[in-house]
């Protein structure tokens, strides 16, 4: 029973005191009429909340009456730790048919991996997984038959698969501004017949003793896992669990950043201050044991790409504006074109940097009416490099694949502080694009001052701010 909800009263409990009369003890008469005036009074209450009760009803605070729904009862599993399909969304179809918001289209809802997490063979089809990403892929047509919905699912950290079943940690909430402290992953069970989620493990911190970690893997019926309390192993025919504490791990369960399975082998990453390396099971003995590993060691088994596993389904950079009823979407391994209803569709191979921040809101991805060039500007995401431009800005021929860098040689940007270019990345996000002949103009939003003009025959940039 929920403290938090206000639950129906009902005779002897508390809400409604019930008289009692020892019957040995004599009653004089005044009192004898006011015992039967509040037995009345009780008896008409009692049938009132069973009225109420039965049409859906309870009292709140004695007070207002308020409609609530009869939900079906879930029972919880008997191991402790686990739940059941426990508040799932009345539909908890997540993986659904593969259909692009074609007038909104933005790189989320392409099949976009950065980071790949998994590809399992389903049918004759792959089910590729990444950050916040799943797929079903067909590898002979290269084309997407179902992905994630991530109004139903909004994150996805790793993956793991057990015959027709793909397991998911994911934290609900934590994309849309859920703080770490407050979030607690949960392993969810996905039947990929269906594309329904049919099972919760974990994830509510009120139930849940123990706080897992965001990577899992799979080996035979179990799944093996991390929590802050060391590495645990859930056989998902019985749901049962098996604790690997720190004393068993030689080592402190934080230092465990994944959990993999390599050719049967379960292993765990090791990255501690002191510490850098793998901490195998042997499946013999039931034990661990540490061995170290060399920094490329280590990164080999991180941030995957699909070419790691010999997939050249693109990983998508830039979208641009749509024209002539297409878009121009810039990839890895070059640029593809997708119209209204179909698959994106390779167009030419072109290598181009991969350093403009691909948000729409920051940087210009723009193709020119006649579809001859493409223009891209905007601030640049740098890191620690000191050598790297704040602002980034090319133009490509789509015609011969040619690049043009446009203030790699301008004498007016060049001379500008660090300061005074990232204003003017700043400004350039502000900004507002008009394409006349042969010349594209970018003006300011707000005071309607022009900041960029650009001549798409000769590459020449002329800056129009003052710094």
């Amino acid at each position: 029973m929920d403290p938090n909800i206000a639950q129906p009263t009902q005779p002897n409990m508390p809400g409604i005191q019930t008289p009692v009369v020892q019957p040995a003890q004599q009653v004089p008469p005044q009192a004898s009429k006011s015992f039967l005036s509040n037995k009345l009074i009780l008896i008409a209450t009692v049938i009132l909340i069973v009225l109420l009760i039965g049409g859906g009803w309870y009292f709140v605070g004695m007070k207002n009456i308020q409609p609530v729904s009869h939900q079906p009862v879930v029972e919880n599993s008997p191991t402790p730790s686990i739940q059941n399909s426990m508040n799932q969304p009345e539909s908890n179809e997540i993986l659904i048919p593969y259909t692009p918001h074609f007038d909104k289209l933005e790189i989320n809802n392409l099949s976009n991996f950065i980071d790949v997490r998994g590809v399992y063979p389903y049918k004759n089809n792959l089910i590729i997984t990444g950050i916040n990403q799943i797929v079903e892929y067909n590898p002979s047509k290269k084309t997407l038959i179902r992905v994630l919905d991530r109004t139903k699912l909004d994150s996805v950290y790793s993956t793991a698969i057990i015959g027709e079943n793909l397991y998911i940690v994911s934290v609900p909430g934590l994309l849309n501004g859920k703080s770490w402290i407050d979030s607690w992953a949960a392993i969810y069970r996905l039947d990929l017949n269906t594309g329904k989620i049919i099972k919760k493990y974990f994830g509510d911190p009120t139930k849940d003793k123990r706080h897992i970690n965001l990577y899992i893997t799979s080996k035979d019926n179990f799944i093996w896992a991390t929590s802050d309390d060391g590495v645990f192993r859930i056989n998902t025919q019985d749901d049962s669990i098996k604790i690997y504490d720190k004393t068993q791990l030689t080592l402190a369960p934080s230092c465990i950043t994944q959990i993999l399975n390599k050719d049967g082998i379960v292993f765990g990453l090791v990255n501690c201050s002191d510490k850098l390396g793998k901490l195998t099971h042997d499946e013999a003995s039931d034990s661990w044991s540490y061995s170290p590993l060399s920094s490329k060691d280590f990164a080999s088994y991180i941030n995957l790409r699909l070419s790691d596993y010999g997939l050249d389904m693109p990983t998508y950079s830039y979208v641009s504006n749509q024209v002539n009823g297409k878009y121009y979407l810039f990839a890895d391994n070059g640029v593809y074109t997708l119209a209204k209803n179909k698959f994106p569709k390779f167009y030419k191979k072109i290598i181009f940097p991969l350093g403009l921040v691909a948000d729409k809101n920051s940087s210009i991805i723009y193709i020119t009416k006649d579809e001859k060039y493409a223009l891209l500007i905007g601030p640049q995401t740098c890191g620690p490099d000191s050598q790297c431009s704040p602002v980034i800005g090319v133009i490509i021929d789509l015609t011969t694949g040619e690049l043009s860098d446009l203030f790699k040689n301008n004498s007016v940007y060049n001379v500008l502080s660090i300061e005074n270019k990232s204003n003017l990345a700043n400004e350039i996000s502000r900004t507002i694009l008009e394409e006349n002949g042969t010349t594209i103009v970018l003006t300011d939003a707000k005071n309607k001052k022009d900041v960029i003009t650009i001549n798409l025959l000769t590459k020449e940039v002329v800056l129009n701010t003052n710094y």
